[in-house]
């Protein structure tokens, strides 16, 4: 993925043989990722968790879904479990 601050201008949807751009406002917002679970964007990492084990980057609000779907991942059962 290319991150850039410039963006060309178009007068036609397909016509970028402008040399004219802009720079990208201070307001925009920045992604910081994209959430392994759901796959949109993550803007803050005050939203995300990075799980320890598999080092994903998920929203939090994705944490309750992405637990039931890798919860083997995390734990066994314990009649597997050599005690």
């Amino acid at each position: 993925m290319i991150f850039t601050n410039r963006y060309y201008s178009a007068a036609e949807e397909n016509d970028y043989s402008s040399d004219e751009f802009y720079e990208k406002s201070e307001k925009t917002p920045r992604v910081l990722g994209y959430c392994e679970h759901c796959g949109f964007a993550i803007y803050s990492p005050g939203d995300a968790l990075v799980v320890n084990e598999s080092e994903d980057l998920i929203h939090i609000a994705c944490w309750g879904e992405y637990s039931q779907e890798h919860m083997f991942d995390f734990a066994q059962r314990a009649s597997d479990a050599a005690c």
